[in-house]
């Protein structure tokens, strides 16, 4: 199963050249190549997106695990949350995907609003 897609993906970007290691080998590129997904975050950003896009998605990955809460609350939905970031990066393609970077990015602007003391007043839409 994931053992053997993982294991490929490793063969397959160590067997890469210099340019494909460091710029990635395009979307979708496991897919194309072995005809099914990594089924792994680190793995597909790393193989698609190569050494100067993870280092983009780690920079994005400590943003968002270094944000400081405040209230009992926050801090509980927050907890949830990077609970549920690392075990779908561990075990899915969530960043890769549309429907996946969806979800990831709206709980990501509301809990980044909340860690800098905005209120609720702040995030009202005003109505003409």
């Amino acid at each position: 199963g994931r053992l053997d897609i993982y294991k490929q993906v490793i063969i397959l970007f160590n067997n890469s050249d210099w340019f494909n290691i460091f710029f990635g080998h395009g979307v979708d590129s496991i897919s194309r190549t072995i005809g099914i997904g990594g089924h792994n975050d680190i793995l597909e950003v790393l193989f698609c997106y190569g050494i100067l896009g993870f280092i983009l998605f780690c920079m994005m990955l400590y943003y968002f695990v270094s944000l400081k809460m405040k209230g009992r609350y926050c801090k509980m939905v927050y907890s949830i949350s990077l609970i549920v970031l690392f075990y779908n990066i561990f075990f899915s393609k969530m960043f890769v995907t549309q429907l996946g970077l969806i979800p990831f990015a709206l709980c990501a602007g509301a809990l980044s609003a909340f860690s800098h003391g905005k209120n609720n007043s702040s995030l009202k839409i005003s109505q003409y």
